[in-house]
This record gives structure tokens, sequence and C-alpha cells, in this order.
């Protein structure tokens, strides 16, 4: 009877242990503190870099507004600052495009390269449009802003068409309404983060294809690192990927001396996520870090090392891409290549590494 009942036993444990073997433990695969990770960055990277870009776009809206009231020479030198140091901010928070950001493609409402300064012009004649309509994303954001404030000639010249030229009135109130809205949205966000949205992120600490990590780093990864700071600002206008160079396509095409700072600050920004620079210098947990729990030091070393070699690339780069890309666009082609070599520790190796599927449908596409 004995061997009878430690038979049983003895079988039904071989039994739990097969179950146990064809369903593998749905359990976090590592111990790193995500919701650490998480909190330093909302509290310590995204909130603060929003609540600086709200400032800047509303100091921009206001200076606006003053141009549009009173024309003259100083308040358009005011306005196209205020622009600049707007548009320089927006290169460190734009690779935060998660929750209310996403929902509203923050992205392409503010920063779709080139403006479609043709079809800009129609609508601002016309008086009729709307930019909420995603029909008219070209025509809108900071690229529409250079064209309204820098691409209308000399202050002279720009002085005189918005006071005496025919349609003056109605480009007045096309620059009001185009720079109100980047201040909207950048408020709506803003507010979104200061609201549930920064709980709601931290508690998401999982890891599914929908959690807050694997959803930033993927935007971080594939949507900003490829499609925002590769290609709009280095691989487009150069040709790197074509052959064909297009100096239209520069970002800051109208003011001409601009395009190094905003590629810079975005690359700055995008190093500073990885290591877990705050948006005011503090550190803290970071995916440099998450590598180096997980045994990748060596991975984590190799992409700080591929890092500095493109910031080094990039540091040749001229202020002005336009002239760079007519005169020596090889500058652009080794910063194009030195960015595939840190795209390259990102994905696979970095996601793989940290369990999170690439979401993208045309990642491989590099």
């Amino acid at each position: 009877m004995k061997k009878i009942v430690y038979i049983c036993v003895l079988s039904l444990i071989v039994a739990c242990s097969s179950s146990s073997s064809d369903n593998p433990s749905t359990s976090n695969p590592d111990d790193f503190n995500r919701k650490e990770m998480l909190t330093f960055w909302a509290d310590q990277m995204i909130i603060p870099g929003y609540n600086d870009f709200v400032e800047k776009t509303q100091l921009l809206n206001e200076a606006i507004n003053k141009f549009t009231t009173t024309v003259s020479t100083a308040n358009l030198v005011e306005a196209r600052t205020a622009w600049k140091n707007a548009y320089v901010t927006w290169q460190k928070v734009s690779l935060y495009q998660v929750g209310k950001a996403q929902e509203i493609n923050m992205v392409g409402y503010m920063n779709t390269i080139p403006t479609n300064a043709t079809q800009l012009d129609d609508y601002a004649k016309s008086g009729t449009y709307n930019l909420e309509s995603p029909n008219l994303i070209s025509v809108q954001g900071f690229p529409a802003l250079d064209y309204l404030l820098n691409g209308k000639g000399t202050d002279e010249e720009t002085v005189t068409f918005y006071t005496t030229a025919e349609n003056a009135a109605k480009y007045k109130q096309y620059l009001k309404d185009v720079s109100n809205r980047v201040y909207n949205l950048s408020k709506e966000v803003k507010d979104d983060w200061n609201g549930g949205y920064k709980q709601t992120f931290i508690e998401n600490d999982g890891y599914s294809i929908s959690s807050s990590v694997d959803k930033l780093v993927n935007f971080y990864v594939v949507a900003f690192f490829e499609k925002q700071l590769r290609d709009p600002k280095i691989a487009n206008p150069s040709g790197a990927r074509t052959g064909i160079p297009d100096v239209t396509l520069v970002e800051g095409f109208y003011k001409k001396d601009i395009s190094k700072e905003l590629f810079i600050t975005a690359l700055t920004a995008t190093k500073n996520f990885y290591k877990g620079i705050g948006y005011n210098g503090n550190n803290g947990k970071s995916l440099q870090q998450y590598l180096e729990f997980l045994k990748r030091k060596d991975l984590a070393d190799l992409i700080n090392t591929n890092f500095t070699n493109l910031e080094d690339k990039a540091s040749l780069l001229k202020d002005d891409f336009t002239d760079q890309i007519q005169n020596d666009k090889n500058v652009f082609l080794n910063t194009y290549e030195a960015m595939q070599t840190v795209l390259k520790n990102f994905k696979p190796d970095m996601m793989s590494a940290m369990s999170i599927k690439n979401t993208s449908s045309d990642a491989d596409n590099d």
C-alpha cells in the first residue's frame, strides 16, 4: 500500500513538473526596477522639459502677437529670437511622444519638414483653413513659422510684407494662428503630464508591448532616432540614403544658420536619455544602467563609445546645413554612418537584451 501511495505521489510531482515546463512562467524576465526608471523619466526628464517648452512657446506667442500688432524691425527680431528659443527647446522634448503627445500626433503638427510654402501661401491668402486638420500638417508648426518669419526677404522687406503687401492682414492672422496652435498643443501635453497621466505612466511598469518602458523605448529607437533625428535632419537633405541631395529639406531652411544647433540639441537629448541625465543635469535610473544590470556592460560601453564617435563626426558640420551639403556633403555622410552604428547597437542588441519587442512595422528598413 505504501509503495502504491509513493508511486502516485511521484507521478503527481512529475506531472506538475511537466506541466510547468510546457507553460513557461509569465513572470518578469528580469528584476530591474523599471518603476524607478519611469519615475525618473517622468519627474526629472519629461515634465521639466515640457514645463520649459510651454514657457518658451508662450513667450513665442506673446512675441508674435506683439509683432503683428506693431510691425517693426525690433519686434520682428524679438519674434525670431522667441521662435529660435522655442524650436531649440522642442528638440529636447520631442522624443517623449507617449500619452497625449502620441494621441494628438504632436510631432507631426510641430515639425513636419519641409513646410509646404505654396500651400501655406494659398491658405493664408484665402483666410479659410483648419489647422487641426491632418491635411494641413505641412503648413504649420516650427517649419511654417520659419518660412513666415525668415522666408520673406530682408528685415526691411519682411516688415513691408506685413504692413503694405496686398494680403498683409491675412498673413498676420495666419502667423498668429500657427503660433497659437504651437502653444496650445504644448500646453495640452504638459497639462496631461501634470495631471493624471504621470501616475498612469509610472504604474504601467510591466514587460508587455503596451508597457511604458516598451512603448517609450520603441519610440525612442525607431520613431525618434530613425524618423526624427536621422532621416529629416541628416539623411533626407544630404541624400545619404537616396544619393540625391535636396537642400530644401534642411531643418531651419529659411533661417539657415540654426540647423546644426537643432541637430546637436536633439542628439544631446538622445544621449542624455540613454545615460539617465535629467533635464536639469541630475542623474537617475537609465537604459545604460539597465544594460549593466543585465550583465551587458560590454554593450552599454559600446553604445557610449559610438555616441562619442557620432558627436565627433557631427561637430564637423557647419551651422548652415545648406552650405555644407552644397560644398562638402561628405561630413553629412560620415555623420549618417555614425548614426547607423548607434542605431544597430539599439536594435536589435539593446532591445533584445531588455526583452523589448520591436513593434515598428518598418523597423527593419534601415
